[in-house]
């Protein structure tokens, strides 16, 4: 009877757990990045811990229950599920992104065991990643932001060889795929007045993935951006700097490459973006306020409890709050059709979570 009473216990809080509304959970004493993952329902957080040790929490984004924690000793500047969740793609970086100048690794990790099945090292610490849906090929920015010495790579996930590589100028911590893996889209971080015929502008670069041929440009207005691709193969390109004559987000038609729409939210700059594909939904951490420091050259983004959810299907909008801290890093799971929302505390440890279900 005891064992009984056990067991129903047991299954009443599982169910408290998975169908909690909205609170937070902290694993390891800060972290860097996190990210959802759909096809496996998992949340992956690169933990950091006092005694100088990083590592990747598996979390299950259902019951929000840790179940392992994988040695990984650096920074995780992606990651993606692959084999039906048996494997992950991780892109590492020896050291702060900013101010290394040591490589890093593109890894493929058993997620059950933490063992290494394949990498490739890098002379150059690695940026950004963007994986095809097929999980064929894997693209890496590499460099030192500032610096005008960043490679382009092209990597076979069937054997970790670079196929294909080119110097890009400028890194790049920012790119996106078309969902048929036929173009990528890089961010640059020079001035498209370098290129002849245009104005001084900055721009995102447009790639033919079979060979990485240059094919285009679009000419942004802003610097600091992300770039998230959306389920209708529009890109969109999110500006992070808070000012009130610049566009928040523009859309781009991927076929035609043309700005097709122009969003201001009054939410200030937007940071990180995460796209519920299920609902058709786009939601991103915002930045009321961005500060530039004229003798050090540097931009710093205020961070908000504020998250702009954005319908892509007719571009209207709100903005929600989630508990009562500042967010930087923004993760999405869908859980049988509603979507569970992750942000991570900007300058703090823990990760926050609210259910969306309209």
């Amino acid at each position: 009877m005891k064992k009984i009473f056990i067991a129903l216990m047991f299954i009443i809080m599982m169910y408290n757990i998975s169908y909690a509304n909205e609170g937070n959970i902290q694993f390891g004493d800060n972290y860097y990045s996190i990210y959802g993952s759909i096809s496996n329902l998992k949340l992956y957080i690169n933990t950091l811990y006092y005694n100088g040790d990083t590592k990747l929490a598996v979390i299950n984004a259902m019951t929000l229950c840790k179940e392992k924690e994988l040695a990984i000793n650096t920074i995780i500047q992606g990651i993606k599920s692959v084999d039906n969740g048996t494997s992950l793609i991780i892109l590492l970086a020896e050291c702060d992104k900013v101010e290394t100048t040591e490589d890093g690794a593109l890894i493929k990790m058993d997620s059950e065991n933490g063992n290494i099945l394949n990498s490739i090292v890098f002379d150059l610490c690695p940026m950004s990643m963007a994986i095809d849906e097929q999980n064929t090929y894997a693209y890496v920015t590499t460099g030192i932001r500032h610096d005008i010495d960043g490679n382009l790579l092209k990597i076979s996930l069937d054997n970790f060889q670079i196929e294909r590589e080119i110097q890009f100028g400028r890194t790049s911590d920012s790119m996106a795929l078309t969902n048929d893996g036929e173009k990528l889209y890089v961010k640059s971080q020079e001035y498209l007045g370098a290129i002849e015929g245009y104005d001084d502008n900055f721009y995102v670069s447009i790639f033919d993935t079979s060979d990485l041929s240059l094919i285009g440009h679009i000419p942004i207005s802003f610097l600091h951006s992300n770039l998230i691709m959306g389920y209708d193969e529009r890109l969109y390109i999110a500006n992070r700097t808070a000012v009130a004559w610049e566009p928040s987000i523009l859309v781009i038609d991927t076929e035609t490459d043309h700005i097709v729409e122009t969003i201001n939210p009054a939410c200030g700059g937007i940071g990180f973006m995460a796209i519920d594909k299920v609902n058709r939904k786009l939601y991103c951490t915002t930045f009321p306020q961005t500060y530039h420091d004229l003798e050090t050259d540097e931009w710093y983004h205020q961070a908000s409890n504020l998250i702009l959810e954005l319908d892509l299907q007719d571009y209207s909008h709100r903005l929600i709050t989630v508990g009562d801290s500042e967010y930087w890093e923004i993760a999405i799971v869908n859980i049988n059709g509603n979507c569970r929302l992750f942000c991570g505390e900007n300058e703090g440890p823990k990760v926050y979570y609210k259910d969306i279900n309209d």
